[in-house]
């Protein structure tokens, strides 16, 4: 089963989201609203990807997070915001990620994110 950690300062879609990925077979083993949080979690248990948000509470942005979850996994990150600012973006773009969208998402770009997971972890498996 898949691994999934959420890092989503507002509640209401952190719940959201992992009703609708429990829903289509995912397990979502936590939610974080800070950033600081996940990168320790992320030292001491296996996760196969990470749903991002940009703006977070605490010190540290998702761009910051994904930074440094980078340097110590190799852990599917895709970006899930609701500021898509170019600038911003372009920042997001940067990091080593696997997708980034726009909130408030619909179905089938939840279903679009499923499918670029698998899609990273057999690439994964078959290297």
């Amino acid at each position: 089963m898949t691994r999934i950690v959420l890092v989503e300062d507002e509640k209401i879609i952190s719940l959201l989201l992992t009703k609708m990925l429990e829903n289509r077979g995912y397990k979502v083993l936590k939610a974080f609203s800070l950033g600081e949080d996940v990168v320790d979690y992320l030292r001491n248990n296996k996760v196969d990807a990470v749903l991002m948000d940009i703006y977070l509470k605490g010190k540290l942005n998702g761009i910051e997070v994904a930074k440094h979850i980078n340097s110590i996994s190799d852990t599917i990150i895709i970006y899930i915001t609701a500021n898509a600012d170019p600038s911003t973006k372009d920042l997001a773009l940067e990091t080593r990620q696997s997708g980034y969208f726009e909130k408030p998402l619909s179905d089938s770009e939840l279903d679009e994110i499923c499918e670029i997971i698998q899609s990273e972890m057999s690439k994964k498996i078959s290297a």
